[in-house]
């Protein structure tokens, strides 16, 4: 299978670029109509700041429209050479690895983060479900204390920030969580709404129309997309169902609450790839040449890498194991239910649209009745106003 490399530079000194992503050909046009585009979009996100995608080191950009002929390497370089636009993304955001939480993350922090995106959002922003139905959960975007990025204006320094949050059923917190999918932002940097092969998505509650998407190029839309195919049997008819590849919706608005961060949504996406196309040894290059940045206080890797005795204390995997176990508590507060499995969770859609389905045919019925009666009362009335007539017509002859 021939594929598409993505080269970056790790440092401003390099000689010479390093692959950061190896995407085979046929699997790009799941994600765009038109892949120089997407991909200078990737470059973005990896390094968090804007540059140009050239087909040689220092070339000129590319035709970002060209859909056919399409390179084995393209080269990602941002627009301002300096030292901070080599911030390269945290590749390990997303894993338990690395994952902190706060004293201060207190259960009543917990229940605000999951009030205030409910209060935000409503509902799941896929599929629709609603939060009473018990299995929407507020998912953390980043699932890390601490974010450091490469803008300013995005550092969150609380997990439970509304901004590090979305609604979303469960069994798509379970793909976001597990790096299986993750949003596109659009339109941003490198990409219009038009350039992704869209659809629209089945509502928990109803059907989507296509007017209720956006017809500009302006405003602002999610896009699902999955990089790896679910592993779960059992849940890969909710994921193709509700909320297929490129399903889209639009983002939901509280004036009191932040809506969710888009760099944060960035990162995520960048790191959902790297997971996917990531060669290893780029993803350990990015570890030593980022962690005194994103991880100041952090022992090496060749120091993580020793196992300490029982006498020193407890081992990195004993610490490990008690962070995601940590993690684990902080799902079930933000609305995880370790009871439901995938079968709950159709019941529970099936249950759901049974009660909708219920409730529309009861108020139809009842529309029709209201008709019947109004339709007899027409009737009386005529007959009653003929009779009337046809009395005072007699009454008019006799006299």
């Amino acid at each position: 299978m021939s594929k598409v490399n993505l080269c970056l530079f790790l440092k401003q000194d390099d000689p010479s670029p390093t692959t950061a992503l190896s995407i085979p050909i046929e699997e790009i046009t799941n994600f765009t109509h038109f892949p120089l585009k997407w991909l200078r979009f990737l470059g973005y996100v990896l390094y968090g700041a804007e540059g140009r995608l050239s087909e040689t080191v220092g070339g000129v950009a590319v035709d970002y429209l060209q859909v056919d002929g399409l390179k084995s390497s393209y080269y990602y370089v941002p627009d301002a050479v300096t030292e901070s636009c080599f911030c390269l993304i945290d590749v390990d955001a997303l894993s338990c690895n690395t994952h902190t939480t706060s004293s201060s993350s207190t259960r009543e922090s917990i229940r605000n983060f999951r009030d205030d995106i409910v209060d935000r959002d409503g509902r799941c922003i896929m599929t629709g479900a609603p939060p009473d139905a018990g299995i929407c959960h507020a998912c953390h975007i980043i699932p890390i204390t601490e974010l450091r990025t490469s803008r300013s204006e995005d550092v969150i320094t609380n997990i439970n920030d509304p901004r590090n949050g979305v609604l979303l059923f469960s069994s798509l917190h379970n793909a976001f969580d597990q790096s299986i999918a993750a949003f596109l932002k659009t339109p941003n940097f490198a990409l219009q709404t038009a350039d992704v092969p869209t659809v629209m998505p089945n509502r928990f509650n109803r059907v989507v129309t296509p007017g209720e998407l956006p017809q500009d190029q302006e405003t602002a839309v999610y896009i699902m997309q999955y990089f790896q195919s679910p592993t779960n049997s059992e849940a890969i008819e909710v994921y193709q169902f509700f909320s297929p590849q490129n399903a889209s919706s639009l983002p939901q608005k509280n004036g009191n609450i932040a809506s969710p961060s888009t760099a944060l949504l960035d990162i995520a996406y960048g790191i959902t790839a790297l997971n996917a196309w990531a060669p290893e040894e780029f993803k350990k290059c990015c570890r030593e040449v980022m962690r005194p940045y994103y991880y100041p206080d952090a022992p090496n890797i060749s120091e993580e890498t020793e196992v300490m005795s029982p006498k020193s204390g407890p081992s990195n995997r004993q610490k490990r194991c008690e962070r995601r176990s940590e993690r684990a508590e902080m799902r079930r507060g933000t609305g995880a239910n370790e009871g439901y499995d995938c079968f709950d969770m159709l019941l529970g859609l099936r249950m759901y649209v049974m009660r909708e389905e219920r409730e529309r045919a009861e108020r139809e019925k009842k529309q029709v009745n209201e008709r019947l009666v109004n339709k007899w009362r027409a009737t009386v009335n005529q007959e009653g106003d003929a009779r009337e007539l046809d009395e005072s017509s007699k009454m008019e002859i006799e006299t």
